[in-house]
């Protein structure tokens, strides 16, 4: 596993500044919006295998889902995210977690086929290279292992539109 952040470009920089003012309100804003899909997604990611990776890990919503018997790495852009997800896991002592990590999922440092599933939730609308961030996902899970993606629609209108505008 790569201990430094890869880098694709200024974009990540930005997205970087945006999740560091995100951190602190994450959860408070999107867990129980998000809790459903996140479930449904850890659900289908252990039907492929115990070794997964969770791509845009963020605060670390979903890793207490993850049963015990699991092996889960988190990779997120954001140290600031991270450091939320860190402490989640020290806290509610999630052995299953075994390492989070700064990584830019477009360049995913680690070895072809190394995991059962990849879990990208709410994350692949977000990404400035969807295709790029797909393409790593299926060189780093093994043959017939499975790719799982959440994601959400966002509102045209109404207090959740301006919610997400912000």
């Amino acid at each position: 596993m790569l201990s430094e952040p890869r880098e694709a470009g200024p974009t990540t920089a930005l997205m970087r500044k945006a999740y560091a003012r995100w951190a602190p309100v994450y959860d408070v804003v999107y867990d129980k919006l998000t809790e459903p899909a996140a479930r449904a997604a850890v659900e289908a990611a252990v039907a492929c295998g115990p070794r997964i990776l969770e791509a845009g890990v963020g605060t670390g919503l979903s890793l207490g889902y993850y049963p015990p018997t699991s092996f889960v790495c988190g990779v997120d852009l954001s140290e600031d995210m991270l450091k939320r997800a860190r402490a989640k896991v020290l806290r509610r002592g999630l052995r299953h977690v075994r390492g989070l990590q700064v990584m830019d999922v477009c360049r995913l440092g680690y070895a072809d086929a190394r995991f059962d599933a990849v879990v990208a939730q709410f994350l692949i609308t977000l990404v400035p290279d969807p295709e790029a961030a797909l393409s790593e996902f299926l060189r780093v899970v093994r043959p017939g292992g499975g790719i799982v993606l959440a994601n959400h629609f966002g509102q045209s209108n109404g207090p959740v539109a301006r919610v997400e505008e912000i």
